[in-house]
C-alpha cells in the first residue's frame, strides 16, 4: 500500500511541476500590437477607388503574442493561423483585416530580431466603390503594398510603402496574461492526486 501512495504521489508532483511551468510561460506571454503607417507612392493619377495621393498616409496594425516570436532572425516568419493573431489595415475609407482576405492561411508576419517589419496578405476580388474585381497584396519582406486589377494587374490603382522603422508596440492588455486552459486542467489533476494521497494517510 506504501509503495502505492509514493507512486501517486510521485505522479502528482511531476503533473504539478509541469502545470506550473507552463502556467509560468503563458504569464510570461504578452499580446501586443504593433501600429505603423505607411505613404501613398503611386495614384494612378489620382485614379484610384480609395480617394487617396501621393504622399498621403495610409496605417496598420499587428496584433501577436511576443512570446511566440523568437527575435534570433532578420528574416524570421510567422503565419497567423493557426496562431489566431489579427491585422488591420486603413487605406482612405477602406479598411480590412484577417478575417476578410482571400486566403487566412496565407497570411504571415515578418520580424527582424524579435521587431515587425513586414507583413504579407492577399486579398482578391473585392469592390471599392464602383470599382470591382480589385486585388490587393503586401510583399511582406519588400514592406511594398499593391492594389490592382486582379486579372491582367493593369492598370495598377494603389503602392505604398510601409514605415516599419518608426512602428509602436503596445500591450494589449497587460494586466491580466491568462493561462492555458490546458494548464489548468494540469494544475486541477496534480491537486486531485495531492488530495488522494492525503486522506489514504488519513485513514
Amino acid at each position: 500500500m506504501s509503495n502505492v501512495k509514493s507512486f501517486t504521489e510521485l505522479i502528482s508532483i511531476i503533473v504539478l511541476t509541469a502545470s506550473l511551468m507552463i502556467w509560468g510561460q503563458s504569464v510570461h506571454a504578452t499580446l501586443v500590437t504593433t501600429s505603423f503607417f505607411g505613404e501613398v507612392t503611386f495614384d494612378n493619377g489620382g485614379a484610384n477607388p480609395f480617394g487617396l495621393s501621393n504622399g498621403d498616409s495610409i496605417s496598420g496594425s499587428a496584433t501577436y503574442d511576443d512570446a511566440l516570436v523568437a527575435g534570433i532572425s532578420t528574416d524570421e516568419q510567422i503565419f497567423l493561423n493557426p496562431n489566431g493573431w489579427d491585422f488591420s489595415v486603413t487605406l482612405g475609407s477602406f479598411s480590412f483585416t484577417q478575417a476578410t482576405v482571400t486566403d487566412p492561411t496565407h497570411t504571415s508576419f515578418f520580424f527582424n530580431m524579435g521587431a515587425l517589419d513586414g507583413l504579407r496578405f492577399f486579398l482578391d476580388p473585392i469592390t471599392v466603390g464602383s470599382t470591382g474585381n480589385i486585388q490587393i497584396e503586401d510583399f511582406g519582406a519588400a514592406q511594398k503594398l499593391f492594389a490592382e486589377d486582379a486579372d491582367t494587374a493593369n492598370p495598377i490603382y494603389l503602392e505604398a510603402t510601409w514605415d516599419f522603422p518608426n512602428a509602436t508596440t503596445v500591450p494589449v492588455d497587460p494586466g491580466t496574461p491568462m493561462p492555458v486552459p490546458g494548464t489548468l486542467a494540469l494544475l486541477a489533476l496534480g491537486l486531485i492526486g495531492f488530495n488522494i494521497v492525503k486522506r489514504r494517510k488519513n485513514v
